[in-house]
């Protein structure tokens, strides 16, 4: 994160401010905030569509011998497209 923002800042001309800020200090500036953010909201992404792999993944989706047959044949890609659209995939797989 700080490398990202400090590399935004020497692109700019503030090679002193993004010294500042790979020495671990200017927290406060805008640069280490919006990267902070943007990585915080990839994060997020990412975990939900390693839920909805490891749903996936799981044997037991598969299994038609349920009876009720397969997570599968219920699910119809509902918790992957959840997770595509940044929603709780699995909340929004019980409603």
């Amino acid at each position: 994160m700080r490398a990202l923002a400090a590399q935004v800042l020497k692109t700019r001309g503030r090679a002193a401010d993004a010294a500042i800020i790979l020495s671990g200090g200017g927290d406060d500036f805008p640069e280490v905030e919006v990267a902070r953010l943007a990585l915080e909201a990839s994060r997020s992404q990412r975990l939900r569509l390693e839920l909805a792999l490891r749903f996936y993944a799981e044997p037991e989706h598969w299994d038609s011998d349920l009876p009720d047959g397969s997570l599968a044949s219920l699910d119809r890609g509902d918790v992957a497209r959840a997770a595509l659209q940044g929603k709780d995939q699995l909340g929004s797989h019980r409603d």
